[in-house]
């Protein structure tokens, strides 16, 4: 209800009180303050949806209600059937979680077994009574626990206590109040749990999320196989919890085989990995017949493990699979799909790694026959030129002039084909390129070159241009031996420029002339 309608209903109740004066938050005496007290604590209970802020206000508000000495709220956990203190308010408060019942032990645990509220005037008669808690060595005189259920049949949440250190004898609308508020108690607790493990669930899906984009980007930065491999296996561990990860390869060349290409962790690995090898590759072999994900025990190991693989498949074909390895009793994995994007990603990787060294060792081959192909070309020019020269030596003057200027030539061709097919030619700059095959020219006689340029590419048409500010410059400061290595550049070849459309009607012309 709205506090509104709270406000309303209360005003409308008060007359019947007979003694307005008493009514309040803090009394129980007639309809209206009991009203005002679950209104108090149904506030306090959906206020927050943090369980321990809501815990501690609605003990401090029962306390307070009911007027008693101490307030406690004790939470069931299934998982080892025993009930923890959470909250308490009062004299003589421990901290949370240091109080620990089993079920049926103390009047607390009988509330919680029994599903019934017990009601006990002298707790220390009780036939269940636990000699705890005291203040000052002075036990509780009575005890009301009341059993918090929640919606579902017979489930349990936890045990509510209410203490007082003297005898009081608990009225029969105070016991109903008190179930009362249990109820809207254990809505608050579902709820708040409700909250807990949605808000943890999303947490874990967010993480899950930033550790696919952190493998995303880390498969994006890297081509290296090993490194990669390592990579998908950690992180596969980490995305599904499992205690081992393996991944193995079906080689396209032999279809059918499998090859073992990493696991992780690799000393635990190391201890058991030859038992796991022959279990798993009959199921690796299924997985990648099926192309579907398997989750079976496995047997014939000394641990007691199972296993879920999963195929990794491309777009062309099943690359692999990755097999985590569980407990037995873990049960699957409760994300799968988060699991098979993840496999679907490391598949990729794993191609494009293998791809990338595909074509490196076809780059390394290429670059063998390329450099046997400069070796042997270089071998028939210097070949050519031994021979030219021999016949040289046994010519005539009229025809030695010819012959060594062919000599000459084919040498100088070596010289550039040499350069041209070395290991440093990306290293070296233009300027340097460009005087070794201008000197080369010279020294074998080529009077005369031709440099095709396109029309926006003018770095060797400037270089050798003539700059007559900087001569100029350089005479006027005497820098002579500048001046002259500056003048032996652009005066050692009467080079012609072409731009690429006017090339070839030049060298038609050019060939006219030598024809003539």
């Amino acid at each position: 209800m709205l506090d509104n309608e709270w406000e309303a209903l209360a005003k409308l109740l008060k007359p019947a009180t007979g003694d307005e004066g008493t009514s309040g938050p803090e009394t129980l005496a007639g309809p209206v303050g009991r009203l005002h007290a679950l209104h108090r604590i149904s506030r306090a209970a959906t206020r927050s949806l943090d369980l321990e802020e809501m815990l501690s206000t609605v003990a401090k508000v029962l306390r307070e209600t009911i007027r008693a000495d101490r307030c406690a709220i004790f939470l069931y956990d299934q998982s080892t059937g025993t009930l923890t203190l959470r909250s308490a308010d009062g004299i003589n408060t421990e901290p949370p979680g240091s109080v620990t019942l089993p079920l049926g032990v103390g009047i607390t645990g009988q509330a919680a077994l029994t599903r019934q509220l017990q009601a006990v005037p002298d707790a220390t008669s009780h036939p269940a009574y636990l000699d705890y808690p005291h203040v000052n060595d002075r036990p509780f005189a009575s005890q009301v626990s009341v059993p918090l259920i929640s919606r579902s049949p017979g489930g349990l949440l936890g045990v509510l206590n209410i203490m007082s250190l003297e005898r009081r004898v608990f009225l029969p609308e105070e016991l109903d109040f008190l179930e009362t508020a249990a109820g809207e108690i254990s809505i608050a607790i579902e709820n708040a749990q409700l909250y807990s493990e949605t808000d943890a669930e999303l947490r874990r899906r967010i993480a899950q999320l930033e550790l696919l984009q952190q493998l995303w980007r880390a498969i994006a930065s890297t081509l290296d196989l090993p490194a990669l491999l390592e990579l998908i296996s950690t992180k596969a561990i980490d995305l599904s919890g499992a205690r081992a990860a393996l991944i193995y390869r079906q080689p396209r060349a032999r279809r059918g085989q499998l090859e073992l290409l990493a696991q992780h962790p690799s000393d635990w690995m190391a201890q058991i990995g030859a038992e796991f090898d022959p279990a798993l590759r009959p199921l690796v072999g299924e997985v990648l017949e099926s192309c579907w994900a398997i989750w079976r025990p496995l047997s014939g190991s000394t641990e007691s493990v199972a296993v879920y693989a999963m195929p990794m498949i491309t777009g062309r074909r099943a690359v692999g699979a990755i097999c985590l390895v569980f407990d037995a009793n873990a049960g699957q994995p409760a994300q799968p799909g988060l699991l098979h994007a993840f496999t679907d990603t490391a598949a990729i990787a794993i191609e494009n790694a293998e791809l990338y060294d595909e074509a490196r060792r076809g780059l390394a081959r290429a670059s063998a026959l390329l450099q046997e192909m400069h070796h042997r070309v270089r071998n028939n020019l210097q070949t050519v030129a031994a021979l030219l020269s021999l016949q040289m030596r046994h010519a005539s003057p009229q025809v030695r002039a010819p012959l060594q200027e062919a000599v000459s030539r084919i040498r100088s061709l070596t010289v550039v084909h040499d350069l041209f097919s070395g290991k440093h030619l990306q290293e070296m700059d233009l300027e340097t390129l460009c005087r070794t095959v201008v000197e080369e020219a010279v020294a074998a006689g080529i009077q005369q070159i031709i440099i095709v340029t396109a029309q926006s590419k003018r770095a060797l048409e400037d270089h050798f241009d003539t700059h007559y500010e900087l001569e100029a410059r350089l005479a006027s400061a005497g820098k002579e031996r500048e001046l002259a290595e500056l003048k032996q550049q652009t005066e050692v070849l009467r080079a012609q420029w072409q731009e690429e459309k006017d090339c070839i009607q030049r060298l038609r012309e050019l060939k006219s002339q030598i024809e003539q």
